[in-house]
């Protein structure tokens, strides 16, 4: 099973440095949120039936120290929905690029 990553990018670097655990509570309520790995890492799970043999995340996102990282191991709607509403909530607060790992802009 192969992975997509894409990055998110601040137009505001300041805004996401002084705001870098603002996402943790809005990735922690999101359906799929599944486990906390470390103060940095978010594991979320589609709520989706799942087949005997799948990872036990669907998605992962890193708060790094200057992006987000998304990598996307799976794709259920669940998973899409929720991180299009996490993105959201970002974009509601400054402006966002997202990356894939070509270095092309994503419409998400």
């Amino acid at each position: 099973m192969m992975s997509a990553e894409f990055s998110v990018t601040f137009d505001d670097a300041v805004w996401y440095a002084a705001n870098r655990d603002a996402p943790t509570c809005t990735l922690a309520q999101l359906g799929t949120f599944s486990e906390r790995v470390g103060q940095r890492e978010f594991q979320l799970v589609g709520r989706e039936p799942r087949n005997t043999g799948d990872w036990c995340y669907d998605a992962r996102v890193f708060l790094d120290e200057d992006r987000i990282l998304l990598e996307i191991s799976a794709n259920p709607a669940s998973i899409e929905l929720d991180l299009s509403f996490q993105l959201e909530w970002v974009r509601r607060h400054t402006r966002i690029a997202v990356i894939d790992e070509d270095g092309a802009p994503w419409n998400w």
